[in-house]
């Protein structure tokens, strides 16, 4: 079954954590010591359940000015608590500053994002 697309002007959107690390990949032992307050390696964005991750590239664009570079790559994963009250890494894909990606029109939704779930960005810049 089909969900209907999400009127954005009618519903409220939510917290999205995101961590981020240029040229370095964050593994889930940096959770250890995370709580409620925000990191200097944390942006709070505001999405729904059908944003796309070209969405969530342009909105990291006015937080991050490396992310404005037209070599920027944007390596996504998740990271979420497992059933243990450990956390796990689930790798995404990659979006180019300047060229279509496959992942470019996948939504959060898709992906099974859960409200909780932290994103985790490795910026990296391609060697043009």
């Amino acid at each position: 079954m089909e969900r209907k697309p999400i009127d954005r002007d009618k519903t409220c959107p939510f917290l999205i954590r995101l961590l981020w690390r240029e040229n370095e990949y964050l593994t889930p032992d940096c959770m250890r010591n995370r709580n409620e307050h925000q990191g200097p390696d944390e942006i709070r964005l505001y999405g729904w359940r059908d944003t796309n991750f070209r969405e969530i590239a342009d909105m990291l664009k006015e937080h991050i000015s490396g992310a404005r570079r037209k070599d920027a790559d944007f390596n996504f994963s998740f990271i979420r608590q497992n059933l243990e009250g450990g956390y796990e890494v689930k790798t995404v894909g990659t979006i180019h500053f300047s060229r279509k990606s496959d992942l470019d029109s996948v939504t959060l939704h898709q992906l099974k994002f859960v409200i909780g779930d932290f994103i985790v960005l490795n910026l990296t810049y391609s060697l043009t």
